[in-house]
């Protein structure tokens, strides 16, 4: 529905293009422990050292521990796609309001042109 309607969205798969290092530092400012989910069975499969460890190394050892999704609307982002989330992007319910929108991580071709990397 939303292609339909000419939005842009794009699936990242950071198992295969982890984040670089300032992606995920702007995700941990942003989120902090909450961009780990820990109620699925790859955190579950953490050892105990990494459970304990910072998310980011969590991370970086294990990306599909990440919670999903992320959403960048222009300058801000989202994580999940609970109500407040859907309130923020959609209008009349059924467009999100703009074209950043990411699975997994933000996309890697939006941070080089904002950073210029």
């Amino acid at each position: 529905m939303l292609e339909e309607n000419g939005k842009v969205l794009t699936f990242p798969d950071i198992r295969a293009d982890p984040l670089i290092e300032q992606e995920l530092a702007e995700l941990m400012d942003t989120f902090e422990d909450r961009l780990v989910d820990k109620k699925s069975n790859d955190f579950r499969g953490l050892s105990n050292w990494l459970k304990n460890s910072e998310a980011d190394a969590q991370i970086a050892a294990k990306p599909k521990v990440m919670a999903r999704p992320v959403i960048r609307d222009r300058e801000i982002l989202h994580l999940g796609w609970d109500e407040a989330v859907q309130k923020a992007l959609l209008v009349d319910g059924f467009e999100i309001k703009r074209r950043k929108a990411l699975n997994s991580c933000f996309l890697r071709d939006f941070y080089e042109k904002l950073t210029g990397i």
